[in-house]
């Protein structure tokens, strides 16, 4: 059980990193492999200057949605492993990784509540309420088709000028300074990741 969790937690992770790569490669024009479309290579050094140059929504809203909807089909195929072994399927939402961590149904919520919390911090929209009270496979996707929904509705105008905005952020007793483009950067899409 924890090691086909584990093996879909990295098959995620490794998806969501191929978005981030791919969305990096597409701004400068370099294949898979670091060479440009004439030929030649200059590879990551070169990926550099772009990335910190990619508009924001280009750069996150994206990959969010790309990441919960691979997310959503790990579920559904732990819901066909549980289905093929016996297992009743909303056991899955409390599996876990370790013994010290959080169930799975912990994790979708954070990685959902990443993405859906990004859009009132930088885009500015209206922030929507969720009780984080999920149990059932079911009611996690159900959250996750929620989330994917409120991401796409949102226009890339909204990113637009945002890069050096100033975000606050409680996180517990205290509050984190960010710029957007530092918030989506080196908060959001690393915590969304991890």
């Amino acid at each position: 059980m924890a090691r086909w969790l584990r093996r879909m937690f990295w098959a995620w992770y490794l998806r969501v990193f191929a978005g981030i790569v791919s969305i990096r490669q597409r701004q400068n024009g370099t294949t898979r492999f670091g060479r440009s479309s004439s030929g030649t290579t200059d590879g990551m050094a070169g990926m550099k200057d772009h990335i910190i140059s990619a508009p924001l929504y280009d750069f996150s809203v994206p990959t969010f949605v790309k990441g919960l909807k691979v997310l959503a089909h790990m579920l559904e195929m732990g819901a066909d492993h549980a289905r093929e072994n016996g297992i009743p399927i909303d056991d899955i939402a409390g599996w876990k990784l370790a013994e010290d961590m959080l169930p799975l149904s912990f994790q979708v919520q954070t990685a959902s509540n990443t993405a859906k919390n990004s859009l009132p911090r930088v885009a500015g929209t209206e922030a929507v309420p969720m009780e984080d009270n999920e149990r059932t496979v079911a009611e996690l996707q159900k959250r996750i088709t929620k989330i994917v929904e409120l991401l796409k509705a949102v226009e890339a105008v909204k990113f637009a000028g945002k890069e050096t905005d100033q975000v606050l952020m409680k996180a517990g007793p205290k509050e984190l300074e960010f710029t957007a483009k530092t918030y989506i950067t080196c908060f959001a899409l690393l915590l969304f990741s991890y």
